[in-house]
């Protein structure tokens, strides 16, 4: 009985330590599969164009594109982007692919960066995503339950800042700009 009790121990903690945690500097797979989730409205197991062309227009309404032709650009560019077998569809495979594309890119530094100059927030907020190393690899993680890990998890205590920090999160990982 007792003999097996280091060998529960170990397994108990490095099953503790594969947890995914923000800062850890990996990606998330069930976070990146819950993301895909939210995009394949329709739950057939691919994101299609129609669904794309749905995130980019809720984006929009929020300052993003608006227009017919900006929105089918934009579709057009996240396809190329992302569909990297040139089927129509986007896969879970090739969304977890771009995520961590996403996070090998974007580095603790680039992510403070960006929220301070891309974002334009103030540079407390920047070095909140400093101070607790989030990468891009954690932005599956922060969108989670509505970006509630931004307030709780990151300290981001103004609404509107988690908020713009939230869908600019969202825009990236849907394919929608430029990762900086």
């Amino acid at each position: 009985g007792l003999f097996y009790l280091p060998e529960l121990l170990l397994c108990g903690l490095l099953c503790l330590a594969r947890a995914d945690v923000i800062g850890d500097g990996r990606s998330s797979v069930a976070s990146t599969d819950e993301f895909f989730t939210t995009m394949d409205t329709d739950a057939d197991g691919q994101v299609e164009e129609f669904e794309i062309r749905e995130a980019v227009a809720a984006f929009g309404s929020d300052g993003g594109a608006t227009k017919v032709e900006d929105i089918e650009s934009t579709v057009e560019d996240i396809m190329s982007r992302m569909d990297s077998n040139t089927d129509g569809l986007l896969s879970d495979e090739e969304i977890e692919t771009y995520s961590k594309r996403i996070g090998a890119v974007l580095t603790v530094s680039a992510v403070a960066e960006w929220v301070i100059h891309g974002l334009q927030l103030p540079e407390e907020v920047g070095e909140l995503f400093r101070s607790n190393s989030v990468t891009g690899y954690d932005f599956a993680e922060l969108v989670e339950d509505d970006g509630a890990a931004l307030g709780h998890d990151i300290g981001i205590t103004r609404v509107v800042h988690r908020k713009k920090v939230l869908r600019a999160m969202k825009m990236l990982m849907t394919g929608v700009g430029n990762v900086p």
